[in-house]
């Protein structure tokens, strides 16, 4: 219990400090924001979550919390959402009106995948979760279609309205292992951790014990100041172990390795997890793109024809949303790849023969989520071979949803298409 109230008086006693910030000295607030948003880490983008609620930059506010999925489920123990409501409800009065839509049709189409199983005995929470969020848009600005969907959820939960967390009972889950412990235990008795802590534990422990990804944070950690001899120890880890550690590994050590070393750990990693290792080599190489080399080709390959995404995340519905479909395809393996494929381009020209037919590929996606990634990498082709750029471009565009159109890389990819004349013009 004495280690728990020291983590969370620590994590209230940060958050504190940091809205503090905002008034008193907006500018440090602003960089201390940068570092937060940049991480993976739950910790770490609640208070993300926090400052950008003090900050009164609405508009930058909502496009943080569109990122990633995650950011939408950041709160407390008894009210799992409430930080992210309080950005919504903070932002919405003041952010422009194609925030706005954005937020909108990326509520719209929110179904955690917790709430489509149903729990034996227990009522459907199919839509609260969305109900929780889109009730903290503000009335005046809600449009029919939240209006309607809203009406729908009060019909289904009653007497349940969203409410503030206890104070009491703040708090996150924390790793198993203390930092202190993680310093001093060797291989053999961090094989024995990895392994305990993959099979469930008894519900005593929670909320006060984490298990697999909880302590791939403290993996990551140790990684990340030993990054020679985590590096050595991922090659131990074989199919059987889940895709968090070896994953929090490569994510922590990727600054520290020559291209060599980390060509073999990615390799290995592929290797081990197959397509559940594609966000994390995609995301490392994105940062790193010096390390790529012709040996990871045939696994960058094989992400361009991953089965996920089997469709759009959501198509239009009765009320006309979707679901944002960059955000959507940052979400998606194929989506990554491009992604990553865009970062390659931009740092050189040294693998542009290998990589071009993937930018065709992507670029002709069946997905929209995916073709508005590969936009990304069909601009990054234009600095290589302008002409083959434009000719995936029109492919690329070549479809009849104009929702393709509404992406940030597309709208660039647009106009860089412009700015490039054609050959004999």
């Amino acid at each position: 219990m004495g280690g728990r109230s020291v983590d969370t008086a620590l994590l209230a006693a940060l958050d504190t400090a940091l809205r503090s910030l905002a008034s008193q000295a907006p500018a440090a607030a602003a960089d201390a924001l940068r570092q937060l948003t940049t991480s993976p880490v739950q910790e770490l983008r609640f208070l993300a979550c926090r400052l950008h609620t003090a900050l009164g930059q609405p508009d930058e506010a909502i496009a943080w919390l569109l990122t990633d999925e995650r950011n939408l489920r950041l709160g407390w123990v008894d009210s799992a959402r409430w930080a992210s409501r309080e950005l919504i409800e903070t932002t919405t009065p003041h952010c422009t009106d194609e925030m706005l839509d954005r937020l909108t049709a990326v509520l719209l189409g929110y179904y955690p995948a917790g709430e489509r199983r149903r729990q034996k005995g227990q009522p459907s929470a199919w839509g609260r979760s969305q109900y929780e969020l889109l009730s903290a848009i503000c009335p005046s600005r809600r449009s029919e279609a939240v209006r309607r969907r809203l009406a729908e959820w009060d019909r289904k939960f009653p007497g349940h309205v969203p409410s503030p967390p206890t104070p009491i009972q703040a708090g996150i889950v924390g790793s198993p292992i203390s930092d202190h412990a993680a310093r001093h235990m060797t291989d053999d008795q961090w094989h024995r951790a990895l392994d305990k802590y993959t099979r469930p534990q008894p519900e005593r422990f929670w909320h006060r014990r984490g298990g697999i990804h909880e302590l791939a944070r403290t993996l990551g950690s140790r990684a990340q100041q030993e990054p020679d001899r985590f590096t050595d120890f991922a090659f131990t880890l074989g199919p059987g172990s889940p895709a968090a550690y070896l994953c929090a590994i490569v994510e922590a050590v990727t600054p520290h390795l020559d291209a060599d070393r980390w060509e073999r750990l990615a390799l290995h990693t592929h290797q081990t997890l197959g397509s559940e290792a594609a966000p994390t080599i995609c995301r490392a190489l994105q940062s790193a793109p010096q390390n790529f080399t012709p040996a990871l080709l045939p696994a960058l390959d094989g992400y361009t024809t991953d089965p996920h995404p089997e469709g759009d995340v959501r198509d239009a519905d009765t009320h006309g949303t979707r679901t944002d479909l960059l955000t959507a395809g940052m979400n998606a393996t194929r989506g990554q790849a491009a992604l990553t494929v865009a970062a390659l381009l931009f740092h050189g020209s040294e693998h542009l023969h290998a990589l071009t037919p993937l930018v065709t590929r992507l670029a002709n996606d069946p997905v929209l989520a995916v073709r508005v990634c590969a936009a990304q990498a069909v601009l990054a082709l234009m600095k290589h071979d302008p002409q083959i750029a434009l000719d995936t471009a029109e492919q690329l565009l070549n479809h009849q949803d104009a929702n393709v159109y509404n992406a940030s890389t597309t709208q660039r990819l647009l106009i860089n298409m412009g700015l490039v004349p054609r050959p004999g013009s």
